[in-house]
């Protein structure tokens, strides 16, 4: 069954018949709409026909239709029958009826029923109460209902039914018609809830929609609501407010009306609040001003009105300003004169204080200033109270809208209570645009509110109540400006009363002007404790006086600036007696008379070293104290682990050069200059400081910056480079520039006393540095310097280097056999390995062999010689070298059986080439690469028959001969290799060059140190020469096809610039084997590699053991008197 019909079904079984069956006659049945006959359009509606017990069928009909309605519903047993629309339309209205069949027969039709649909014109109806729907109990009010549209009729509605005949609607503007229903006398017991429509007289069941419902507010004789806004009844123009209306009673509705409306303003059905209800108003505007009153409504009728709430919206205009004749630091009982003024034309101004109005003032034009004042008078009479004020300006045609509110005023009443403690964080010198924060603590005890007072302020500065549990109050400023300098106190209020004002803080702003100071110390920056020194501060700026600050507070009185030289002014501070005990750290500040707390940009800050008694620290340079123009440099400075700080000071500065902050604990700071200049030369100290004080000053350290100027010295050796160990030599730097002083570094750059320089006839300038000892095979490299007396620390380029040779003191561990790899600069890569280079070592073991050439040494072509090299100590290695060659020209290694140390070297069939001095040298096969000193050279001159005859005679009988010998020769020389496999005693090889590749192999398989050569049969003369005063031994290779693949290596006194062992991994696997049959193993040696900006370039590693001069064994170098 459809809901509603349920619902209406409810209703009607609880409604007693109201029709009883009269005897005799069938009876009319009862007609009724449910909920009513005026019904808006779209809503249900029930006809409920009502008839007597008999009563069969129920019929409804509609006027103006032909056709009768069947109930939806029938109720038997209550005798009613229902006639349902679940849609009504406009077409549903009109006049209906209904009647019923029986046995008896069909019933009279009931009455009519007029169902009116409203709804069917959109234009809206207004229906206000005039004056005011405000209506005491007993008397009469007067509605209007308004259209714009022209409607025949209007009626009045009660709660949803008709309370009035209709009366006709009245033009009463061009575009408004009206209409007047009189209601009265009302009474308040019950409510009195109205609306009205519109209709033509061509359809007078079908109306528009409805009017507002109007509810007249009936002032009873119940108590009174009270009504009250929040926060506040002035209010802000764009802020919220919450009016509130409570009752006393249980309340059925309250309603809040303004004054001036047509209707209530609010109507609510409020349970929830506890006997109160609110109107929320989201945004104030100029609108929602006016005066408030609230009604409620209980079940015995109407209360009282409330009293009035004003509510006022402020912001509308601009404000004025609100000042006070005098300093707002008042006591009790004095009268203050507050001025509001504004260059509006303000009717009034109105004072409040603690936001409740105090007073209103009608305004006045001063004459002078144009401006509209107004004049109030306050007299504070207690401790314990706030004295705060504003004014407001409006106009006397609108006086709830108010302009915007003057700044507050508080009057700061200077109490009894102790002062408050008043201080600025960082300090009260601030930079311009940094934050400051001020900090006002007063005695514990109540929750107490602090002011901040400006000097000079009409009014405090800012007022503030600590959130949490305390007592100090926290006043920031995120950017200091010029304006937040001045002069401040604070005061402290709670509710015992307030407080006497604080001390003074100033508080200074600085960086107004931008022209910076200077501060240096007169004399130096260190000092000793417990001494005095005296700091300049110096501006190109015309400031009045300068003052000195001590780590942000102001440490020394002002002082008068003062012309020194044209547009520079300058005051002196003195400073003592110091401690090193704490830190020293000042800046000075500029500024003039007339603005006292606007400062200059601050000078550079100047912290003075004071030399304590704590350990002194350690002071070095890294990659040293000599280093060359626009390389980098890092300074150390290395203490305890306790240092908090470090002090780089450099000699004659006005100030420390460096300062660092221990942060990890390491105990030591540095100080990196990444490009040097002439300006980072001079003599350093480092000094720290930790929580004990301040340490000594360290050692110095002198830093020489080199290659300033241009135009490298050079350097020289006197007599020569060459000296014997413990030898002394005079080394000479000469230049062409007019250097002052030279000085000379060694191998270590440690300096040697510099030399005035000499000038000679030629123009130039030298200086020599006489009797440095010699005492290791090679010292050096040594190199020389210039500079000027001026600059001692700033040098010119370095001279090239120069080394001096110690003859005779090779290292036995040189020797060996090496090769080296090359490698790109922009890979990881190398090369293969070069071929091998052996060096030879002489003097170990240390003996003379001796040299003799039989028959002797003047050999005519063809013949044979024999050359016997012997030993006086056991040898089983001999080696005989010629002049010219690049390896041992023979070698021979002895039988274990022959044990008379001495081998002979036979060549067969001289030819002219063998001509030349030879040398021999002995060895143990053991270390190969280890020689004797060589013997005594001696020349084999090889010359030709006496004439051409006899070569002529000798060269028949020599080919008739050779046909016979050749066969003996060769029966000779099968049985001779047959007695060489049985075991010869003594093996003789004869050594030729071969290919690189050969060569390689033969030093991969055997320790000998050079291969083998082809037998030849020469003739040749012998000739002893003479002893030489020095002896070389070069050793080098074989040329082959292509000279530039030539490796050398000279065994003699070199230094190994930064020579760095090859890693293993890098080098090629036969090396390792190589060595490894070396005794006591080679070595290899390799040079830093130059780089280049080509990546395509190769970088060489270079194997330097002793000069090489073109590959040829001077044999003049041996002609000298063998060591014994």
């Amino acid at each position: 069954m459809n809901p509603f019909l349920i619902m209406l079904l409810f209703l009607e079984l609880n409604q007693d018949l109201r029709n009883p069956v009269l005897a005799g006659f069938l009876s009319k049945p009862t007609l009724r709409a449910v909920p009513g006959n005026v019904v808006t359009t779209g809503n249900q509606v029930a006809f409920f026909c009502e008839g007597p017990s008999e009563a069969k069928e129920y019929h409804l009909y509609k006027l103006g239709s032909q056709d009768y309605l069947i109930p939806t519903a029938l109720l038997e047993t209550e005798n009613k029958a229902i006639f349902s629309i679940s849609l009504v339309q406009w077409h549903n209205s009109g006049q209906y009826w209904c009647s019923y069949a029986s046995t008896s027969g069909t019933s009279e039709n009931s009455d009519i029923l007029e169902l009116v649909v409203t709804g069917v014109y959109t234009s809206r109806l207004t229906l206000s109460a005039i004056p005011s729907p405000v209506v005491t109990a007993g008397e009469h009010v007067t509605l209007q209902c308004v259209s714009k549209e022209p409607y025949n009729m209007s009626i009045l509605m009660k709660d949803g039914e008709k309370f009035s005949s209709p009366e006709p609607l009245q033009k009463i503007y061009s575009d408004q018609f009206g209409a007047l229903f009189s209601v009265g006398p009302v009474t308040p017991n019950q409510r009195w809830r109205f609306t009205c429509y519109g209709y033509s007289l061509s359809s007078p069941q079908l109306w528009s929609v409805s009017s507002n419902q109007l509810e007249l507010l009936v002032s009873g004789t119940l108590h009174k609501p009270t009504i009250w806004a929040e926060p506040g009844s002035v209010i802000t123009s764009g802020s919220y407010v919450t009016i509130w209306c409570e009752a006393t009673l249980p309340t059925l509705i309250y309603l809040i009306y303004k004054d001036g409306n047509p209707e209530p303003w609010d109507q609510q059905n409020q349970i929830v609040y506890n006997n109160k209800a609110k109107l929320t108003i989201s945004s104030m505007t100029e609108l929602n001003t006016g005066r408030y009153h609230c009604y409620s409504y209980t079940i015995t009728g109407w209360t009282e009105r409330s009293d009035t709430l004003e509510l006022v919206v402020t912001g509308v205009y601009n404000k004025p300003k609100l000042l006070i004749l005098q300093d707002p630091v008042v006591t009790v009982g004095m009268t203050v004169t507050l001025s509001c003024t504004s260059n509006h034309s303000y009717n009034w101004f109105l004072l409040t204080k603690n936001d409740q109005k105090s007073s209103i003032h009608r305004t006045s034009q001063d004459k002078h200033t144009r401006l509209f004042l107004a004049k109030f008078q306050v007299r504070p009479m207690a401790f314990s109270q706030r004295w705060r004020f504003r004014c407001y300006g409006y106009y006397t045609s609108n006086p709830q809208v108010w302009s915007e509110g003057s700044d507050l005023l508080e009057l700061l009443i200077s109490g009894k209570l102790k002062k408050p403690t008043l201080r600025a964080e960082p300090g009260s010198v601030i930079a311009s645009g940094n934050n400051v924060t001020i900090l006002c603590e007063g005695t514990k005890g109540n929750q107490p509110m602090y002011f901040l007072y400006k000097e000079g302020s009409p009014a405090p500065w800012e007022s503030q109540t600590p959130k949490d549990p305390g007592n100090k109050a926290m006043f920031s400023i995120a950017s200091m400006e010029k304006h937040h300098a001045g002069k401040y106190r604070c005061y402290s209020y709670n509710s015992v009363g307030w407080s006497e004002r604080s001390d003074m803080l100033e508080l200074v702003v600085t960086g107004v002007y931008s022209s910076k100071v200077t501060l240096s110390a007169v004399s130096s920056p260190v000092v000793t404790s417990g001494g005095h020194v005296t700091l300049q501060c110096v501006s190109q700026q015309a400031y009045t006086s300068f003052i000195l600050v001590k780590d942000n507070e102001k440490f020394s009185r002002l002082v008068s600036s003062r012309d020194t030289y044209p547009k520079r002014l300058e005051a002196y501070f003195t400073v003592g007696p110091v401690t090193h005990n704490e830190r020293w750290r000042f800046t000075c500040y500029g500024y003039y008379w007339s603005s006292s707390q606007l400062w200059s940009a601050p000078s550079n800050e100047l912290e003075l070293l004071v030399s304590g008694t704590l350990h002194k620290p350690t002071i070095w340079a890294h990659p040293g104290s000599l280093i060359t123009s626009e390389s980098p440099v890092t300074i150390w400075c290395e203490g305890t682990l306790e240092s908090l700080m470090y002090v780089i000071y450099k000699e004659g500065s006005p100030e420390p050069s460096y300062t660092q902050t221990q942060t990890d604990h390491n105990n030591k700071a540095q100080f990196s200059i990444p490009s040097v200049t002439r300006l980072n030369a001079g003599r350093y100290n480092c000094y720290s400081y930790n929580y004990a004080g301040w340490t000594e000053r360290s050692d110095t350290l002198e830093l020489v910056v080199t290659g300033v100027h241009h135009g490298k010295p050079t350097l020289s050796a006197l007599p020569s480079p060459v000296v014997t160990s413990g030898g002394k030599v005079t080394l000479k730097c000469v230049s062409s520039k007019g250097y002052d002083w030279f000085t000379l570094t060694g191998a270590d750059q440690n300096f040697s006393s510099p030399q005035k320089a000499q000038f000679i006839h030629t123009g130039q300038s030298l200086a020599l540095f006489p009797e440095i000892t010699v005492a290791s095979s090679k010292s050096g490299p040594f190199r020389c310097y210039g500079y000027y007396t001026n600059s001692p620390h700033v040098w010119s380029e370095a001279s090239d280097p120069l080394e001096i040779h110690v003859s005779g003191s090779v290292n036995s561990s040189i020797g060996g056999q090496y090769r080296c790899l090359g490698a790109h600069s922009s890979s990881s890569e190398w090369s293969a390995p070069s071929d091998p280079l052996d060096i030879l070592v002489t003097g170990y073991p240390a003996v003379t062999p001796n040299l003799s050439v039989h028959p002797g040494t003047n050999v005519s072509l063809g013949e044979n010689v024999t050359l016997l090299c012997q030993s006086s100590a056991p040898v089983d290695t001999f080696l005989l070298f010629k002049e010219g060659a690049a390896h041992p020209y023979l070698h021979q290694k002895l039988q274990f059986q022959d044990l008379q140390n001495q081998a002979e070297f036979s060549i067969s069939s001289v030819t002219s080439a063998l001509g030349g001095s030879y040398v021999c040298f002995g060895s143990q096969s053991s270390s190969p690469y280890l020689l004797s000193y060589p013997s005594v050279p001696v020349e084999i001159i090889v010359s030709g028959p006496a004439r051409y005859q006899k070569a002529v005679i000798g060269v028949s009988v020599a080919f008739f001969l050779l046909l016979f010998f050749l066969t003996i020769f060769l029966l000779l020389r099968l049985r001779h290799q047959n007695k060489d496999r049985k075991g010869v005693q003594t093996e003789t090889h004869l050594q030729h060059p071969t290919d690189s590749v050969t060569r390689d192999k033969s030093h991969q398989k055997s320790s000998k140190p050079a291969p083998a050569i082809q037998e030849e049969v020469l003739y040749a003369t012998v000739k002893v020469t003479q002893h030489a005063d020095s002896m070389e031994l070069d050793v080098l290779r074989i040329h082959e096809k292509d000279s530039s693949k030539d490796l050398y290596a000279q065994v003699k006194p070199c230094r190994l610039r930064r020579a760095e062992a090859t890693s293993s991994s890098l080098m090629p696997k036969e090396l390792p084997d190589s060595n490894n049959t070396q005794g006591k193993g080679g070595k290899v040696l390799v040079e830093q590699a130059d780089t280049t900006d080509d990546s395509n370039d190769v970088t060489y590693a270079q194997l330097c053991i002793l000069t090489p001069r073109q590959g040829q064994v001077n044999l003049s170098a041996f002609r000298q008197k063998s060591p014994s």
